[in-house]
């Protein structure tokens, strides 16, 4: 009886209008490739997917759910009727997705099909706030991973629907992942040890054209506000030779997150929009000033102001809440489950293996389509679409781009 509600169909009504978009290119461009077979293959798709579930609806129940994450069903729902809706709606879910077992967003899936957000949003309501403080701050956290798994082609994220609390506990369990990048040993500007040309002064003169030591350094996360000024964010010189005192010099090479980036003020937000645009960092004293390579990304919130123009253009992702994160943070809380450890692994091989990530001309050539639809062609564009596109295949665990990542 419920067998129409697991059939994800194609319906481009259903989907946001951004999404929908981006759904009309991927048909366009299927029609285009060959029209004459153009209705065929949408057909042949929709016919597998009523296969899949028809061939495994006799093993429905089969299909494993762990143990936690059924007692959490039974504790989010207020009736034995309505978790039985969201297991099976939960173990079609993972049927469709081609998988072994019912996984958490299978689960989360679940809710909101059957229409029992509100379910989830009670129990969350009930729950202690260190728990659901944690579980939030997991989410966030992974939402905003895929600009951490190539930063040097993603300057900056916007956070939407979160509060200032939520993301700075999202960076704080970002910090506690001891994610870790190279460095030239026992440098305290934390120089790249595999860009010899923006080696800092002190690097240039010790290593010359020898190769530098390696070490590792943990991934720096700062957390500011808005009005932070940009004498703070520049620091001063000390000694002539060394930088001190500037939030950009600490942060080179990881994370910085700006609360309410709407309320920077002219002189600060000109000196972040520099720094992301040149990857340098100038600080000038007295007598003389100190270049030093600085590439780090830029995260924030808005609240009622507009973000300065000239950041703007750096945004390169946006991390929204989804209509499905509460199920997500209930699950989480009811079931006792950490994603400390398996977003630690995933975050650290996503960031090693992501430049193996094969992306096709069919591909490509989408992402091409895409960012003419929304007038935003240019190598700068592309290249941000297809790097992003990289690392969420690499956080799936995938070596291809799939068109699901670069939607």
């Amino acid at each position: 009886p419920h067998l129409a509600s697991y059939l994800r169909f194609v319906d481009l009504e259903e989907f946001d209008p951004f999404e929908r978009l981006i759904k009309e290119v991927i048909y366009e461009k299927r029609y285009d490739t060959d029209p004459s077979r153009f209705m065929q293959s949408m057909e042949n798709q929709r016919t597998i997917r009523i296969q899949t579930v028809v061939d495994n609806i006799s093993a429905l129940e089969e299909t494993p759910l762990a143990e936690e994450y059924d007692r959490a069903i039974d504790m989010i729902c207020d009736d034995d009727s309505a978790a039985a809706r969201v297991k099976r709606s939960a173990r079609a879910n993972a049927i469709l997705d081609g998988t072994a077992s019912v996984s958490s967003e299978n689960i989360s899936e679940a809710f909101v099909s059957e229409g029992l957000l509100g379910l989830t949003e009670d129990f969350v309501s009930r729950m202690d706030d260190e728990s659901v403080k944690k579980a939030a701050a997991e989410i966030l956290g992974s939402k905003i991973f895929p600009a951490l798994v190539n930063p040097e082609d993603v300057r900056g994220v916007l956070v939407e629907g979160f509060s200032n609390e939520a993301v700075e506990e999202a960076m704080k369990y970002i910090s506690s992942l001891n994610i870790e990048i190279p460095v030239v040993k026992d440098c305290s500007n934390r120089c790249d040890p595999y860009d010899k040309e923006h080696l800092c002064r002190e690097c240039r003169l010790k290593y010359g054209d020898s190769e530098p030591p390696v070490d590792l350094s943990p991934l720096p996360v700062l957390i500011v506000d808005g009005t932070v000024t940009a004498e703070e964010l520049l620091g001063r010189i000390y000694m002539r030779y060394t930088i001190v005192d500037s939030i950009l010099h600490d942060v080179n090479g990881g994370l910085l997150f700006v609360k309410d980036i709407d309320k920077l003020s002219e002189d600060a937000a000109l000196v972040l929009s520099s720094v992301l645009e040149s990857g340098e960092l100038v600080v000038s004293g007295p007598e003389g000033s100190i270049t030093q390579k600085c590439r780090f990304v830029l995260a924030g919130t808005v609240g009622d102001g507009g973000i300065h123009p000239l950041l703007f253009e750096h945004i390169s992702m946006i991390a929204t809440a989804e209509e499905g994160d509460i199920a997500s943070i209930a699950i989480s809380v009811a079931a006792g489950i950490s994603r400390r450890e398996e977003d630690a692994h995933r975050l650290r091989s996503s960031r090693e293996h992501a430049s193996l990530v094969v992306i096709e001309d069919s591909e490509l050539d989408l992402i091409t389509r895409v960012s003419s639809r929304i007038g935003t062609t240019g190598n700068t564009a592309e290249i941000t679409i297809e790097s992003l596109s990289r690392a969420i295949a690499a956080l799936a665990g995938r070596r291809r781009v799939m068109e699901e990542d670069i939607i």
